[in-house]
């Protein structure tokens, strides 16, 4: 079970108010593999997701099949991502 960020879980509560809880929930039992850095794998699943319940669960699927597609598919997978991770969902530290 990996937490998830204060600044992962403002963005959920507003693109998914009521389903947020189940969404936090999926999020943090994730499994991934090799060494990532999950944060970055669940901001990328709330972004391809796009405030859809049933798009978290293909997303969550795809990540834990291999989480360099839902990397990409969210655009989290260049050189840039730490800057579009801030861009999206604040600072680590806000």
């Amino acid at each position: 079970m990996t937490d998830v960020s204060q600044r992962i879980s403002r963005r959920i509560s507003r693109d998914f108010s009521r389903d947020a809880e189940g969404v936090t929930e999926l999020l943090s039992t994730m499994r991934l593999m090799g060494s990532v850095d999950h944060e970055r794998v669940q901001a990328a699943v709330v972004l391809a997701a796009r405030g859809q319940l049933d798009r978290v669960v293909d997303a969550v699927d795809l990540a834990e099949t291999d989480y360099r597609d839902i990397l990409a598919a969210s655009g989290l997978a260049n050189e840039d991502w730490a800057s579009r991770l801030e861009s999206e969902f604040g600072s680590a530290d806000s």
